[in-house]
């Protein structure tokens, strides 16, 4: 005998071995009962967890074959924890799929479960409530790093970047920040890393400083001091973001002399990931590798790129990004072993 109770249909105990009754009912008991103490993570908290809760309830009222025994409820327990733990969309509503074979075997020895409209809307409900990953990020840095002189999007790589990865994965959310200040120098970095930087509190940093320094003349070692110590402070805090350091632009127009002198320079920014084991993007490199027209072709002026400049760094970081710091689904990973550069390819002549 069956009655409806307004959410789900449930089996009355009459003609149901007592034995099997009583393990998948404490079994999925205690699935219900976990559901308290699945924590949210930072970035999830307050979302989502009324409707996980509904849906975990309409789960315990989906009764099992008989046949399928204490082993099979087990999985099922341990599938649905995973799935309302980690947010998992896939996982999800491959618990739902199951239960809908587990259901409809169940309605062939018994009367039927849930009919198949019933169960393709619990699966929208199911996609609509579950987070989509929210990542933020801020780059950091000098006027390049804020876009100067791109006159075809504000923000330059900073606002093409974000383009290019909501474009590779659509359902993630990528919040990223411009916090590029004219003229700035590490020092003037560090005065405002609280304001600037943590306190949107991202999941990833990109730290792009250092032409204002070579310009002014800062000693290399207090470059390489500020610098590090820059690093620290973002690892120190309390929801420590996973860092990238950015190199240096080669400045175009220099004699080879001078050219060897800013890439010195340049090297304390690989030393330094190296020596705290953050990332290192070689964009100094790359960018002279491209040729000596490039130097030229994709910049402005003598320092701050172009359009297709701005366009070039976009897409190398993005590319950077997506093959070590994103997962699948676009969130924020620390990768086991930061990227950097071989001091062969990268390193420079001078100690």
């Amino acid at each position: 005998m069956w009655h409806d109770d307004g959410v789900g249909r449930e089996a009355a105990t009459a003609g149901e071995n007592p034995l099997e009754q009583g393990q998948r009912g404490s079994a999925m008991d205690r699935v219900y009962a976990g559901m308290h103490s699945v924590a949210p993570s930072s970035r999830e908290e307050g979302t989502g967890m009324s409707a996980a809760a509904h849906v975990l309830s309409w789960v315990a009222r989906v009764p099992l074959p008989p046949c399928a025994g204490q082993t099979a409820t087990a999985v099922l327990e341990r599938m649905v924890r995973a799935a309302l733990g980690r947010r998992g969309r896939a996982m999800l509503i491959c618990v739902l799929t199951i239960l809908a074979f587990t259901g409809g075997a169940s309605a062939r020895m018994v009367h039927p479960v849930m009919h198949r409209q019933t169960l393709r809307r619990q699966i929208v409900a199911a996609q609509r409530v579950m987070p989509q990953p929210v990542e933020r990020m801020v780059a950091v840095g000098d006027s390049i790093t804020k876009g100067d002189w791109d006159v075809d999007e504000a923000g330059g790589w900073v606002t093409r970047l974000a383009t290019k990865l909501r474009a590779s994965y659509h359902r993630a959310t990528f919040l990223l920040d411009n916090a590029g200040v004219d003229g700035d120098t590490t020092r003037g970095v560090l005065a405002r890393l609280a304001r600037d930087v943590l306190a949107p509190h991202p999941q990833l940093v990109v730290v792009s400083i250092g032409t204002n320094d070579f310009d002014s003349g800062v000693p290399r070692t207090q470059f390489a001091e500020q610098l590090q110590t820059l690093v620290q402070r973002l690892r120190a805090a309390p929801q420590a973001p996973v860092v990238i350091l950015a190199s240096m632009l080669p400045i175009a127009g220099q004699t080879p002399g001078r050219l060897a002198v800013e890439r010195a320079y340049n090297d304390v920014i690989r030393r330094v990931a190296a020596a705290t084991h953050v990332g290192y993007l070689d964009l100094f490199d790359a960018w002279l590798g491209l040729g000596p027209s490039y130097l030229q072709a994709l910049r402005h002026d003598s320092e701050h790129p172009n359009p297709i400049g701005y366009e070039w760094i976009a897409s190398t970081m993005a590319a950077f990004l997506e093959a070590g710091y994103l997962d699948a689904q676009g969130r924020v990973m620390a990768p086991h072993v930061s990227p950097t550069c071989s001091p062969v390819l990268c390193g420079s002549a001078e100690g």
